[in-house]
This record gives C-alpha cells, structure tokens and sequence, in this order.
C-alpha cells in the first residue's frame, strides 16, 4: 500500500524557509540590539536603538523582554533544525505548518512564566 501522506508544495517550503531565515536575522539583530554592555541597573535603564528608535524601558522590563526573545531564538533554532530536516527531504506535510509558526511564540510564553516564576519564589524568601 503506498503512503498517501500529503506534502507540502516546494513553493510552500521555499516561502516557508524565507520566512524563517528573514525571522532568523530578525532574532539576531534584536538580541545585539537589547543586549546590554554591562548589567547594572543603570545600564539596563539606558535607552537603546531598535529599528532606528530610540527604546527606554526600566531594568526590569528590559531583562524581561530580553528573556522572551531569547526564548523565542532557542526555539527558533529547534524549529528550523526540523523544518530543515523535513524540506529537505520532501517530507514536510501540511500539518506542520503551524508548529513552525506557533512554536517561537510558545517560547515566548513559556519565557514569561519562567519570569513570574523565579519572581514570585524571590518575593516568598
């Protein structure tokens, strides 16, 4: 009996693998970006540049938003190791598609409760 799995069309995979290497080169660039020079408070309250604007968020904010897109990069990398093996082998069948688009954003998420987290635990000690 042969396999009636149904794969995705090469333009769809192409389209596909743009997108991730263009959200690839975004994750970079915003990581460089919000990464401080130095740790201290003052530091992290410094305005910084993203996309030509001048960004100011309190320390807190900035490590919080720093951790989700650090998040969203690890995930990214796991993704695309997957999307890569799967296209690559013309395996990658249609129902993938929103693992790929949805997984950083979990990331994300996960990020922000792993936060809240270590904060609440800070606050009980």
């Amino acid at each position: 009996m042969k396999d009636e799995t149904p794969t995705t069309s090469p333009r769809l995979a192409w389209t596909l693998g743009i997108l991730h290497f263009l959200f690839g080169i975004f994750l970079i660039y915003v990581v460089v970006q919000v990464w401080p020079a130095s740790t201290t408070a003052k530091d992290l309250a410094k305005p910084w540049t993203l996309f030509g604007q001048a960004t100011k968020m309190n320390s807190g904010q900035r490590v919080l938003f720093l951790v989700i897109v650090v998040g969203m990069t690890g995930s990214f990398v796991q993704s695309s190791n997957s999307f890569i093996s799967y296209a690559g082998n013309r395996a990658l069948t249609p129902q993938w598609i929103w693992y790929y688009l949805l997984r950083p954003l979990i990331a994300a998420v996960l990020a922000i409760g792993r936060i809240a987290f270590r904060q609440c635990n800070r606050r009980l000690d």
